[in-house]
């Protein structure tokens, strides 16, 4: 596993390549734009956007995985008990029943679904501790400036990410991910470090 600073700069990297591409993207520059140009891709493209029951297992499954590493790393835990991960899997399968079927008539309710899924649920998985709320607010807020300036860097407003390419929003869940695998990398060093620190002080409190 990558050390605690080696994570740090990774995620540090990640923001400034994302500012840099908007920064081009202001100057007039096209670098990052997701363009489908190739008769592979246009064909893929076609035959994901026709096959809902497709785009439902694939997105289940990112949509699970992504999100559930991003509460571990707001709940500093290495894994959840498989009551959790039971309840959660159901869960996110219906969810994105409802958004692929629901998303071209109403962007909003996709968004809806993001928000109980990304802002709500993890209030739930911290549960008493409200001392710890400030990192779900600090969270969403970071990966909602992360995803937002994905899609201004590349041109693309979030009515044809969810409407016009499922491929497209696949593709750009790719960055979402790296971000999350690194969020949750350095959330178990932090969790260490804290342990560390109690069992200093618990063999300081013994010794007196």
């Amino acid at each position: 596993m990558m050390n605690k600073k080696v994570l740090e700069r990774a995620i540090i990297v990640s923001w400034i390549i994302l500012i840099i591409a908007l920064i081009v993207k202001i100057a007039g520059g096209n670098w990052f734009n997701v363009v489908f140009t190739g008769e592979r891709m246009l064909r893929a493209d076609a035959f994901f956007e026709r096959h809902n029951w497709l785009q439902i297992i694939v997105f289940s499954i990112t949509a699970y995985v992504g999100s559930v590493l991003y509460y571990l790393a707001i709940c500093r835990k290495r894994n959840f008990k498989w009551y959790i991960h039971t309840a959660l899997t159901p869960y996110f399968i219906i969810v994105t029943i409802i958004k692929v079927l629901l998303y071209d008539a109403d962007v909003r309710w996709g968004l809806l679904l993001d928000v109980i899924t990304l802002f709500i649920i993890p209030f739930i998985l911290l549960g008493k501790p409200r001392r710890e709320y400030m990192r779900v607010i600090i969270a969403f807020v970071l990966l909602t400036g992360f995803q937002s300036i994905s899609l201004l860097a590349r041109d693309i407003t979030i009515d044809v990410v969810v409407a016009e390419s499922a491929l497209t929003e696949l593709i750009l869940t790719i960055d979402v991910f790296i971000m999350f695998t690194l969020y949750y990398l350095h959330s178990q060093y932090h969790k260490k470090e804290v342990k560390s620190d109690e069992q200093t002080t618990i063999s300081l409190i013994e010794r007196n």
